[in-house]
């Protein structure tokens, strides 16, 4: 198994209730990285304007690991 990063997009919708309901929906993309036989990291960075709501679109960037049973 090689350590190549898959990169991805993604599209999707977002729902929360921080303070208010809001609907909105998210761009991005990001990779995984295979780091050792059964361990992924993730990051990536998404854009999730929220419709109908005062709040500020935010610009999220994540980071993340899995394991694989």
């Amino acid at each position: 198994m090689g350590r190549i990063p898959v990169s991805y997009t993604q599209v999707g919708i977002v729902a929360n209730d921080i303070k208010d309901w809001a609907v909105g929906m998210s761009v991005g993309a990001g990779f995984d990285f295979n780091v050792a036989h059964r361990w992924n990291i993730s990051a990536g960075l998404k854009y999730e304007p929220m419709f109908d709501s005062d709040r500020s679109n935010p610009l999220v960037v994540y980071v993340g690991a899995a394991y694989r049973f």
